[in-house]
């Protein structure tokens, strides 16, 4: 529809010229996208909310593996680093070298030995 019959449709349905002039502002695209994400929004939240959608726990590919990693270095990294994220790898590209802030593995399991040995 050209902009001379938008402009013949609005004054048929009674629309006065100010109510014209502003229509024409208001078709600028700018203007459009904004009300139509302000209409758009409500309505898809309402709609998800609606819909109750459950989560979906999809299962991990054997070829997949989890590994914690250490932030501020991007190695391996333990309980004992602060912030340490558990990231998903293809089996075998986790980095091998160990964060500082990590234990020492061998050192812990001779810790966890003697600890275990002593009843402590």
């Amino acid at each position: 529809m050209g902009r001379g019959q938008a402009d013949v449709l609005l004054e048929r349905v009674g629309l006065a010229p100010d109510v014209l002039e502003l229509e024409q502002e208001l078709v600028r695209p700018e203007i459009m996208v904004l009300l139509g994400a302000t209409a758009a929004l409500p309505v898809w939240g309402e709609m998800m909310a609606a819909l109750e959608p459950e989560p979906v726990d999809f299962p991990r590919p054997e070829s997949i593996v989890q590994a914690m990693i250490d932030p501020q270095s991007g190695l391996l990294a333990d309980a004992s680093c602060p912030g340490a994220i558990e990231l998903p790898f293809v089996k075998g590209s986790a980095p091998q070298a160990r964060a500082p802030c990590a234990g020492n593995p061998v050192m812990d399991n001779v810790k966890g030995f003697f600890q275990r040995l002593l009843g402590q």
